[in-house]
Parts: C-alpha cells; structure tokens; sequence
C-alpha cells in the first residue's frame, strides 16, 4: 500500500497534467488496467471526500489526527483519496509550480531528487 501512495504523490506532484483513471481514487487491487467502463460507487466516493475535508475545515482542524486515523484504517482505501486530495489541493495553491516550472531529475545516493522549480521557488520530491 505505501509504494502504492508513493506512486500516486509523484505523478500527482510531476510537471503537466495528472492522469487518474476514474473509480481509482481508492484502492484497486485488480491484476488488470482499469478501463473506465467499470462500475464507479460515486456516492461512497463523495461521501468519504466530504467527510475528509470536513475534518480538514476550521482552526481547530487536527491533520495529526486525521492521518493517524486514516493510518489505523488504510485497507478502506480513504488514505489514498486523502494523500490524492491533498496534492491536488496543493497544485491549486501552486498553479504556475506546474504549468511552468521546469523540471529536473538527479541523482544523490540512495536516492532520485526530483524538482520542480518557477522562478525562485521550488518544490523537490525525494524516492529511492
């Protein structure tokens, strides 16, 4: 499950537009591509996303508490959606990071760096 949720954050935070086949918002664990043609429980979709912002919502908002909780019940699947909604919310607090940031990727031992760069700010995402 965490390389999973590795996975999606990089291609929700590379450059360009990111590609999420519908209905996968939350685990799949089938052995084949999704095709879209699948049945989609929207409303259980809806449901879970309203209820993660809704804890995300006002001062007193506790994200140490709602990653813990998350944490305690990832089989469900509403981790992936949160870590997916975060980074979305992120590129929406950072549009021109990723409509024209320039893009590179090195190497450092142990790990691939990746960065995301506009002007003088910058974004960089670590993986091994």
């Amino acid at each position: 499950m965490y390389n999973s949720l590795a996975q999606t954050l990089l291609k929700l935070v590379a450059p360009g537009v990111p590609d999420t086949y519908q209905g996968t918002e939350e685990w799949d664990l089938s052995l084949v591509d999704p095709d879209n043609r699948r049945p989609v429980d929207y409303a259980r979709l809806r449901e879970d996303l309203r209820a993660i912002r809704e804890r995300l919502r006002g001062p007193e908002a506790d994200r140490t508490e709602l990653a813990r909780s998350l944490l305690a019940t990832k089989e469900d699947g509403r981790l992936k959606l949160y870590v997916i909604h975060q980074a979305l919310e992120y590129r929406r607090q950072h549009p021109r990071l990723f409509a024209a940031g320039t893009y590179a990727r090195r190497w450092r031992p142990g790990a691939f760096v990746e960065s995301t760069r506009w002007r003088s700010g910058g974004r960089s995402n670590a993986r091994p």
